[in-house]
């Protein structure tokens, strides 16, 4: 092609510089691996006593193969109990008169989402799920 030809249909964005696989670099729309959750744990103080309402400490441990782990957006809440699951570790304030059902899902910046994880924290008990 005459070189007055081809920087005409460049510029016209009808030919690129991209290689011949079409990879034109990072920020794609999707597609990637999913985060997975490996375990969620949670924790109380000493100091639980049934029916008194306390803190319990969620941590949620997740891996993305293609993802960094500041990348990792945390959502999940348990039945009954205020506060979220919002971060890796999360505080949240239940009521101890019975046992609460949870769940949390962890995203990546590319729009995957990891299988949901289900749990139920019992009064005053320090335990992990899976």
């Amino acid at each position: 092609m005459h070189w007055y030809w081809e920087e005409h249909w460049r510029s016209a964005g009808a030919i690129s510089d991209e290689g011949s696989d079409g990879t034109g670099g990072s920020g794609g729309m999707g597609g990637g691996a999913a985060p997975v959750i490996t375990m969620v744990e949670w924790s109380t103080g000493g100091d639980c006593a049934q029916f008194t309402a306390s803190d319990y400490t969620v941590i949620v441990t997740a891996t993305d193969a293609d993802s960094a782990q500041m990348d990792l957006v945390y959502a999940g809440s348990v039945e009954n109990c205020s506060g979220a699951i919002d971060a890796a570790t999360s505080v949240i304030r239940c009521p101890n008169a019975a046992p609460y059902p949870g769940n949390v899902v962890v995203s990546d910046g590319d729009g995957n989402d990891s299988a949901p994880v289900n749990f139920t924290i019992d009064v005053c008990e320090t335990r992990s799920a899976p």
